[in-house]
């Protein structure tokens, strides 16, 4: 099989630049716009932060049409998440700001609802590779953001015979863990396998047999933009 990538993996000494082609990118703007990616858990029936453009999501809080709460002031209380790039990942191309500020500054911008959880640092990741599913616990530090020099742990391992939910032999979802149950927050197509490699959750023949297998049943699945 061969391999079209930007970035380097561990396994990729199984390509030998024959066959099908293995589509994974990460840095060439490849992936979902974060409206998009919030449109497809939607889809998928999983729960998300509100979201929206900024003017619009202003209107959408039940606090100005049900309480009338005075808008100056609750707008200063509630923190938004504004994606001034809406294809960055690794928690860049994002602010966390005050919807009064946020409405200021950038009102035509897409954005998310911030949740304040019990422990901001931690997130949980569903890994796919093909058929097999892995759960990770991602432990971060001081920083709002996930993915910054986050420490993963492995949490549970799943097999997939029903057909694969998202059309792409490699992705992950980052979940939030709030108090109403998982949020999903952010879609990635092309994780790191580092920590699946490490504590040999993930082989290289596993990641070989999957990829013949989609290669065989849905070559589609292979193009990872």
């Amino acid at each position: 099989m061969k391999l079209l990538t930007d970035y380097t993996q561990w396994y990729d000494h199984l390509f030998d630049d024959t066959g099908p082609i293995f589509h994974r990118t990460a840095r060439t703007r490849g992936g979902l716009a974060k409206r998009d990616q919030f449109q497809l858990f939607e889809r998928l029936g999983w729960a998300v932060p509100p979201h929206g453009v900024i003017a619009e999501l202003a209107t959408r809080t039940g606090l100005a049409r049900d309480w009338q709460f005075p808008a100056a002031t609750w707008q200063r209380e509630l923190d938004v998440i504004v994606y001034l790039d809406e294809f960055q990942h690794q928690g860049e191309g994002k602010l966390k700001l005050p919807l009064a500020d946020a409405l200021a500054k950038f009102p035509d911008h897409y954005g998310s609802l911030f949740i304040p959880l019990a422990n901001p640092a931690v997130s949980l990741r569903h890994v796919r590779f093909g058929r097999l599913g892995f759960w990770l616990r991602q432990q971060g530090g001081d920083d709002w953001r996930s993915n910054r020099s986050d420490h993963e742990t492995v949490l549970a391992h799943t097999t997939h015979a029903e057909a694969n939910p998202i059309p792409r032999v490699l992705w992950a979802v980052d979940f939030l863990p709030a108090p109403t149950g998982l949020l999903a927050v952010d879609f990635n197509t092309a994780p790191q396998l580092v920590t699946l490699h490490e504590t040999s959750a993930l082989t290289a023949d596993q990641i070989r047999t999957e990829l013949d297998f989609a290669a065989a049943t849905g070559p589609d699945t292979l193009r990872q933009f």
